[in-house]
C-alpha cells in the first residue's frame, strides 16, 4: 500500500507514520509511506500523486490548503482514496465533495486510523489485478481500473469517460481508445458509445433500443450493436465474461 502524508506539522507527521506502520506490521500489510509538509497542485505534484493508494490530507496548511488540494487531485484521478485530518470536526462535511473515504480529527485514534487502513487495503484487495488505462489529460496522466468504467462515449472531437463518479473529457479518439478496454468487459452499444457489460442490468428492445446500468441511466443502442450487446449480456449473466 502506498501512503502519502501530508500535514505542516511535523511531529502530527511522524504519530500517524507510526500508527500506520504498527497497522501494518499487524496486517502483514507492506507500506510504502511519503511525507510532504506543504501541498501543490502543479504537473510536478500531480505525477507524484498518480502511484499514492490513499493520502492522508491536513485541511489547515500554509499556502494551498488540503481541501483546495483534494479538489485538484479529485479532477484528475477517481481512484486514490483522500482520508482528511484536521483538529477542527466542523470541515468533515466538506469531504463529500471529493468523495473522501473519511475525516479523522486530531489526536487521531488507532482504533479510527486502523478502520480506515483496513477500508483501503480491502479496496486494493477488489482491485488487484484489475486492469488499469492511463489517459492524458493536459500535463497530467488520469488513471482509472477499468470494472470503475461505467462507459466511454464519443462527443464531437473528444471522449467522455464516465464513471459513478463523474465524467472526464480527453482529446481522443473513440477508436483509439477502444483497444484499451479488455474486450470480453466492454462492448459497442452504438457507434459513439463503449459500455462496460457488467453494468448493465437490462437491455430493453421493445419500443426503444436501450440498455439500463446499475445508475439508473439508459444508454440507446445503435440497430447494428444490438446483437452483440445482447449477446455479450447473456454470456455474463451466464459467468462466461
Amino acid at each position: 500500500m502506498n501512503i502519502l502524508v501530508m500535514d505542516d506539522i511535523e511531529r502530527d507527521r511522524s504519530v500517524l507514520i507510526d500508527k500506520a506502520k504498527k497497522w501494518g506490521v499487524l496486517h502483514s500489510v507492506p507500506l510504502t509511506i511519503q511525507e510532504m509538509s506543504h501541498a501543490a497542485c502543479n504537473s510536478p505534484a500531480m505525477r507524484t500523486y498518480q502511484d499514492v493508494d490513499v493520502i492522508f490530507l491536513d485541511i489547515e496548511m500554509p499556502g494551498l490548503d488540503g481541501m483546495s488540494l483534494a479538489k485538484c487531485i479529485r479532477e484528475q484521478n477517481a481512484r486514490i482514496e483522500i482520508v482528511f485530518i484536521s483538529s477542527h470536526s466542523e470541515f468533515s462535511l466538506h469531504g463529500y465533495n471529493v468523495h473522501a473515504a473519511d475525516y479523522l480529527c486530531k489526536p487521531i485514534s488507532n482504533a479510527r486510523l486502523y478502520n480506515v487502513l483496513d477500508y483501503v487495503q480491502k479496496r486494493l484487495s477488489y482491485k488487484e489485478g484489475q486492469p488499469i488505462i492511463a489517459l492524458k489529460r493536459g500535463t497530467g496522466v488520469d488513471k482509472y481500473y477499468v470494472s470503475d468504467i461505467l462507459y466511454v462515449k464519443a462527443r464531437l472531437h473528444t471522449v467522455e469517460v464516465v464513471t459513478a463518479e463523474g465524467a472526464q473529457s480527453y482529446n481522443i479518439s473513440i477508436g483509439e481508445v477502444q483497444p484499451m478496454l479488455p474486450p470480453d468487459r466492454f462492448v459497442r452499444c452504438h457507434r459513439s458509445c463503449i459500455v462496460n457489460v457488467n453494468k448493465i442490468t437490462v437491455v430493453e428492445s421493445k419500443s426503444q433500443l436501450k440498455v439500463r446500468l446499475v445508475t439508473g441511466e439508459t444508454l440507446d443502442i445503435g440497430r447494428s450493436y444490438f446483437e452483440s450487446v445482447k449477446s455479450a449480456v447473456l454470456s455474463d449473466k451466464n459467468g462466461v465474461l
